[in-house]
């Protein structure tokens, strides 16, 4: 499942896989970690890393931040 807004990719891993459940806090030192993380579920599921880590990086912080 491929999303153009990378924003709705997010809500979609926090609501449908809950991803962030046992994610207690998202920072400037963590947030580079855990991009690695849904670029490496991206591959896995997908073969391919679908967005950048910096994409990524800004979709999470547009999202938790709402």
């Amino acid at each position: 499942m491929i999303y153009k807004n990378i924003k709705d990719y997010i809500g979609y891993l926090d609501k449908e896989k809950k991803f962030f459940n046992n994610v207690n806090e998202i920072n400037q030192y963590n947030i580079g970690s855990i991009a690695e993380v849904i670029q490496y579920y991206n591959i896995k599921e997908y073969n391919d890393p679908i967005y950048s880590k910096s994409e990524i990086r800004r979709g999470i912080k547009r999202y938790f931040s709402c």
